[in-house]
């Protein structure tokens, strides 16, 4: 039992350590800043994004009320709009991704769509908006949507 508890001492005193340090860093990085603003010759501050999300690529060539939301790929394979329905109810969106972009809506099974690209898993397709008939959309699906209706996956 002593055992443990200095164990638990060590580990706590270790984590109150890196507090310390952590608000001395802080104060430094903040002292350091309010002196370069100070000076006349700073220089700019260089911020990275994280992984940016693809230009739109000949978002044009649709009709598409949405089309310059949707990301487009130099490497999607073109498959001319392939006629085609939805098997499995199924999100549409903006980029071929469940960790990225937006999600459009969900399509129902049955829905007819035209297949317009492909990129890896994922299907580029152009369908009515259920909300407004007179209305195409345009959105990424994952390839499972159209999997036969025996197979039951679900989406990432």
């Amino acid at each position: 039992m002593t055992k443990r508890i200095a164990t638990v001492v060590v580990v706590l005193a270790a984590l109150v350590a890196c507090e310390e340090k952590k608000a001395t860093t802080t104060t430094t990085t903040a002292t350091a800043t309010t002196t370069a603003t100070a000076t006349a010759t700073t220089r700019p501050t260089v911020v990275s994004s994280p992984r940016p999300l693809p230009t739109i690529v000949d978002a044009s060539s649709f009709s598409a009320a949405n089309a310059s939301d949707v990301a487009r790929y130099d490497n999607e394979k073109s498959l001319a709009g392939v006629d085609d329905k939805i098997n499995h109810d199924m999100r549409v969106r903006t980029v071929p991704s469940t960790k990225e972009g937006d999600v459009i809506l969900a399509l129902r099974a049955g829905t007819p769509v035209k297949k317009v690209a492909k990129r890896g898993q994922w299907f580029l397709i152009t369908f009515v908006d259920p909300k407004d008939k007179s209305r195409t959309l345009l959105g990424w699906t994952w390839d499972q949507a159209f999997a036969p209706l025996d197979a039951s996956t679900e989406e990432p």
